[in-house]
């Protein structure tokens, strides 16, 4: 079976998409939730993850009043699936998750008392669910951090953005 990537009428191996985070979120959901994704039935929660990152980049430049644009590219190479999302609203550390991202995320209990505080503290203006929804639509989620200097692949007071990385096999 042949995957690609359709906007449109348009058919592609790849898509970028620039964001800018002032841009109504509705319209963002219609941009993303118009790619097509050839031959894949799971077109509908790869939208949903890739809509949960876009709203966290949106979120973060909205807070720290961050022009610049967020930038999300969907690629396909053979039966390979890619979503990159990168953003430049001042990252985050993953230790103040209510879970560890690198474990399995069928494993995490979203109900938990650890995660009912971390809404608590956040007013629940925040969930914990965004990378979760994500790294259990990407098998091979990737979270890395932008700096001045180039993308990094652990946290500190330099980090400047997020950049993270999806691979899914449609096959």
């Amino acid at each position: 079976m042949s995957y690609y990537l359709e906007y449109g009428n348009k058919k592609a191996k790849c898509i970028e998409l620039k964001i800018n985070p002032k841009v109504p979120f509705p319209k963002i959901v219609q941009s993303i939730t118009r790619i097509g994704i050839a031959g894949c039935s799971k077109a509908e929660l790869i939208h949903y993850a890739v809509l949960e990152l876009v709203s966290n980049s949106v979120r973060s430049h909205l807070e720290k009043n961050v022009q610049e644009n967020i930038h999300v590219i969907l690629s396909i190479q053979e039966e390979k699936l890619t979503v990159n999302v990168e953003d430049r609203g001042g990252g985050f550390n993953p230790a103040v998750l209510p879970y560890d991202i690198t474990f399995d995320p069928d494993s995490i209990d979203v109900n938990s008392e650890t995660f009912q505080k971390y809404r608590e503290h956040h007013n629940y203006s925040r969930f914990g669910m965004g990378l979760l929804s994500a790294k259990r639509t990407f098998p091979e989620l990737k979270i890395q951090f932008v700096t001045q200097k180039g993308v990094v692949t652990s946290w500190s007071e330099a980090v400047i953005g997020t950049y993270i990385s999806g691979e899914l096999y449609l096959k």
